[in-house]
């Protein structure tokens, strides 16, 4: 987001998930649902929309994580750390919530404009 007039950006830290520390717990994208979802496919956190929640609502998501895998960084290293981990591999064996607990199809996800299934 940036300011109309300068075309400065408005906040100069954006959030951040280290997919790689995540496990999955579930945490951040059941308190900043509009900010952090759950990637289907590996089973971690995700930011889909920065600033998505208050201030106050992501501070106490990222609060929440047992593995301080949330950070705020400046927009540059956000992008860097983007490009970066497009070449990733994650070991989604490796994660706290099992997808077969919830019928094995994929289809479950927490947090974000999805719809919850059980």
């Amino acid at each position: 987001e940036r300011d109309e007039e300068t075309g400065d950006l408005v906040r100069t830290q954006m959030v951040y998930v280290d997919e790689v520390t995540c496990i999955g717990c579930t945490n951040c994208a059941m308190i900043a649902q509009s900010t952090f979802f759950m990637d289907s496919e590996y089973g971690r956190a995700r930011v889909y929309n920065q600033w998505g929640d208050d201030d106050e609502t992501i501070q106490v998501a990222i609060e929440t994580c047992p593995v301080d895998c949330i950070h705020y960084v400046p927009y540059d290293e956000l992008v860097k750390l983007e490009v970066e981990r497009r070449g990733q591999t994650i070991n989604f064996k490796s994660r706290l919530v099992n997808q077969g607990e919830y019928g094995g199809d994929g289809g479950h996800r927490t947090g974000g404009a999805v719809t919850f299934s059980a």
